[in-house]
């Protein structure tokens, strides 16, 4: 690579987004390993690392919002990749069961 410069603004991005890659790549290392270990297929482990890096990648800046410190963004990827996108999804659909009001089926449709 002959561009200085876009070296340099990479590893400034990196250095900016530090938090996010380290709880996306625990994230992803652990999901892997969680499939790998139930004896889930190639498929299933780097689509299910991909999908729990990505998850974790828009859950951190969540930390800030909730008055948090970032050094829990590790531990937040470590537990997204542990528990899965399957159970994830199902937290985050009770609580919107319990938090946001019930559709009347007298209701027009959209």
């Amino acid at each position: 690579m002959d561009n200085p410069d876009l070296i340099e603004r990479a590893a400034t991005w990196a250095s900016t987004h530090a938090p996010e890659l380290g709880a996306a790549g625990m994230s992803g290392v652990v999901a892997f390993l969680r499939v790998s270990y139930y004896g889930g297929t190639k498929r299933q482990k780097c689509f299910e690392a991909l999908l729990c890096a990505c998850l974790t990648w828009c859950a951190v800046p969540a930390l800030a919002w909730f008055n948090l410190p970032g050094d829990l963004s590790i531990f937040v990827g470590g537990l997204i990749g542990y528990a899965g996108v399957e159970t994830v999804r199902s937290w985050v659909m009770r609580l919107a069961d319990k938090r946001l009001p019930k559709e009347s089926s007298d209701a027009a449709p959209r």
